[in-house]
């Protein structure tokens, strides 16, 4: 690639850069303090990786694996062909470390004679980051930078060897390794052949592995010499075992294929063994290199990532493509949820409106109801007023009638002594039944203000049921009063128990005055005079007992009136939601 070519592949990227900046700067203020359903960290890692990786003119290819695969070793026959990153059972990378060419060895910008040096170097800084490590850390922060002349690293390629996966720290280096791979060009990714693929490798392959392209993903299988003994070499064929190691990793690509997020996509895989090319390497023995097959995977891994510094820029410009095509089917499921969390709280909204205009509709009744309460007082007291009037009346009336019937019996009727009584009795029974139907109007209008008051609390219970929650349960009335009955039954009364007595008798012989015979006549009256009192003691009663109900019903509906009024607040909120929610779906309008 020529000078000019250079520079304006330099710009392309800076361009680019600028633009996924300015992307990522809006993209943050319409996701600012709010909640999506879809996984947003992993996109901005994913941005912030293209930033960076647009930034830069270097390969940058990072290696992964579980603790204990032999990923220390295999970086050892790799960059350094001595054993200078430690290697043994359990966690041993504890950093990052980032590992670029330069002219001499350096650890963090301190120049070091010899590897020996960078090798105790990197020891101390892991033991030092292990004792350190807390959950508020950034593992990114921690990285160490090793520099040294090699020939394939002058080509612009640089590493970065990843703390080992389901450690003591998943959870956090995890979430380190998503943000390494969203900066990776390509990745090598190491699986211990003797073990399977376990369940954090599946994890790391369906859920990462995706971010990086097809044909710059390495998927080294580490250790299969492990796989094969001495004994095996003793009672098969070497035709055998090869066959047995070709079936065993056709198995392990057929499930790392199905694992991945395209399960279309070929997998490719170099199986190997680090740890006899790295002791080749050591002796300078070649036959082990070669039964290592490493010098497979090295020849053809260095030939791509160098032809990829070609290819990285439009790989790039794919990804940001791919970004946004996810960002923008995301925001259209995201604004699918809210339209219907904006219809939901409509609902919601129009329902408490309707209980505002429910706390003003009840708030009337109780007014209502305390008129009626103090109403009902005022009825009470004049009961008794009422009762003594039409009791006046009634006899009166009954009086003129009796005067008048009185006056169709003669004295020589008197001299009948013997039918006199039942004359007498006729008489009242006759006036009795006269007057019944004054009687009755009398009575009702005695009664009409307590009738009155019993249909205006079935009104105002009515409209109180139709707004709120629990009905109240209408009262019962008491017994009803039925004047017609009444009446039949005190003349009944009084046909059979009509007042009389022998002082009766001989004081209705001994005068003959019309008026004095109805004076006489008049205890007769006691029956209705009793139903009277009857009647009058019934109103109280229930006069009483609806007081008191009606006090009953003023808390009650005061209660639910305050619980009402507690949604002002929620409507008040709703209102602030739903604002939220439609400007949320503006913004998603103006990105897709």
């Amino acid at each position: 690639m020529g000078i000019n070519q250079i520079e304006e592949l330099n710009q392309k990227r800076f361009k680019k850069r600028q633009e996924v900046e300015s992307f990522l700067n809006n993209f943050n203020d319409i996701i600012r303090d709010r909640k999506f359903n879809f996984n947003i960290e992993d996109i901005i890692f994913e941005l912030k990786g293209l930033i960076d990786k647009f930034s830069r003119d270097t390969i940058k290819i990072s290696i992964f694996s579980e603790v204990s695969s032999g990923k220390s070793t295999f970086l050892n026959a790799l960059i350094f062909n001595k054993p200078i990153l430690e290697s043994k059972i359990g966690e041993t990378t504890a950093k990052i470390f980032h590992i670029k060419y330069g002219k001499k060895y350096t650890i963090n910008g301190i120049e070091k004679e010899t590897l020996v040096e960078i090798k105790e170097q990197i020891a101390q800084e892991n033991r030092k980051n292990l004792d350190m490590m807390t959950e508020n850390q950034n593992l990114m922060e921690t990285q160490s930078l090793i520099t040294l002349p090699h020939e394939n690293l002058k080509k612009g390629i640089e590493l970065y060897d990843t703390p080992g996966f389901a450690s003591i720290k998943e959870k956090k280096i995890l979430t380190m390794l998503k943000e390494v791979v969203s900066q990776s060009d390509a990745i090598i990714l190491l699986l211990d052949i003797s073990q399977g693929i376990k369940e954090s490798e599946r994890l790391f392959i369906k859920k990462i592995l995706h971010n990086i392209q097809i044909n710059k993903r390495f998927i080294v299988l580490n250790k299969y010499d492990s796989i094969v003994n001495e004994d095996d070499l003793a009672i098969k064929s070497k035709e055998e075992i090869a066959q047995e190691i070709s079936m065993l990793i056709e198995e392990i690509e057929n499930t790392l294929q199905m694992l991945q997020y395209d399960s279309t996509q070929k997998i490719n895989s170099f199986y190997l063994s680090a740890k006899k090319a790295l002791v080749g390497k050591i002796q300078n023995n070649t036959n082990k290199l070669e039964e290592s097959r490493f010098p497979i995977f090295e020849e053809e891994f260095w030939r791509r990532v160098v032809e990829a510094k070609d290819e990285v820029f439009e790989d790039n410009i794919k990804a940001f493509h791919r970004v946004k095509e996810n960002i923008k089917e995301g925001l259209k499921k995201e604004r699918e949820i809210l339209q219907k969390r904006q219809k939901r709280l409509e609902i919601k909204l129009a329902s408490s409106m309707e209980s505002q205009r429910k706390i003003l509709t009840l708030e009337k009744e109780i007014e209502k109801l305390k008129k009626l309460k103090s109403s009902n007082s005022k009825i009470k007291e004049t009961l008794t007023s009422q009762e003594y009037i039409v009791r006046e009346d009634i006899i009166y009336i009954l009086k003129v009638n009796l005067v008048s019937e009185l006056s169709n019996i003669r004295y020589l009727d008197k001299l009948i002594f013997w039918k006199l009584k039942d004359r007498y009795k006729e008489s009242i029974v006759l006036v009795m039944n006269n007057a019944t139907s004054y009687i009755i109007e009398k009575l009702n209008s005695f009664i009409s203000n307590s009738m009155e008051y019993r249909k205006e609390l079935d009104d105002i219970l009515w409209s109180i049921n139709q707004n709120i929650t629990e009905p109240l349960v209408p009262t019962k009335h008491d017994k009803k009063i039925d004047l017609e009955e009444i009446m039949k039954r005190v003349i009944d009364k009084m046909e059979n128990f009509i007042w009389w007595d022998m002082s009766t008798f001989f004081a209705l012989l001994i005068y003959d005055t019309f008026t004095k015979e109805s004076e006489i006549l008049e205890p007769s009256y006691v029956e209705l005079m009793r139903e009277i009192s009857d009647i009058k003691r019934d109103l109280s009663i229930e006069l009483f007992n609806k007081k008191i109900q009606i006090e009953q019903y003023i808390s009650i509906v005061e209660n639910e009136i305050e619980k009402i009024k507690q949604s002002k607040k929620e409507q008040e909120n709703l209102e602030k939601k739903i604002k939220k929610v439609a400007l949320f779906i503006d913004d998603i309008d103006k990105w897709i």
